[in-house]
């Protein structure tokens, strides 16, 4: 996606309280987005599939989700060549490390812990919609640590994300 390009987000979420709550605070940080939502994996890889838009800036999955859960989605997602380089955030309320080093080894680029806190939830997403994907610079995921596991992390603790390093 070319950077001045508008934003194109996806949300994947059947709780339609973390759906306000995700709106809300992109419409405080942006104003120029477009956010799409689905409720289940099943509607976001349809869409993926059917789709010869470009690709989002960023797809937010949450993990646990009726139909297709978001793990069974991102193994889906990450099997075919067209979304390789898409950038994808598990974004649940579940921080169990089995969960987390699940979905990272399935090819999550992120695991973020749903923030309860609007404020925080607003930061997160700031400096997640200012990374640039492609060519992410060393330090573009400091400060995710309260909430963020990066692949490669043993805990909540800042390492880089295997991409950055290899750049490093």
């Amino acid at each position: 996606m070319q950077p001045s390009k508008k934003p194109y987000i996806i949300l994947t979420d059947d709780d339609l309280d973390d759906l306000l709550l995700f709106q809300l605070a992109l419409k405080d940080i942006s104003k120029d987005y477009t956010l799409a939502y689905f409720q289940n994996g099943q509607l976001l890889l349809d869409h993926l599939r059917e789709s010869q838009d470009d690709l989002p800036h960023c797809l937010f999955l949450d993990q646990n989700m009726p139909v297709k859960s978001g793990l069974e989605a991102l193994r889906e997602i990450r099997k075919e060549p067209r979304f390789a380089s898409l950038p994808i955030a598990i974004y649940s309320t579940s921080n169990e490390k089995a969960n987390v080093a699940n979905t990272l080894e399935s090819g999550a680029d992120l695991y973020i812990t749903k923030p309860t806190d609007i404020k925080q939830l607003k930061g997160l997403l700031e400096q997640i919609l200012d990374i640039d994907w492609q060519c992410p610079a060393t330090g573009a995921f400091d400060g995710l640590e309260q909430n963020v596991v990066l692949p490669g992390m043993d805990s909540l603790k800042g390492l880089m994300n295997q991409r950055v390093a290899v750049l490093a």
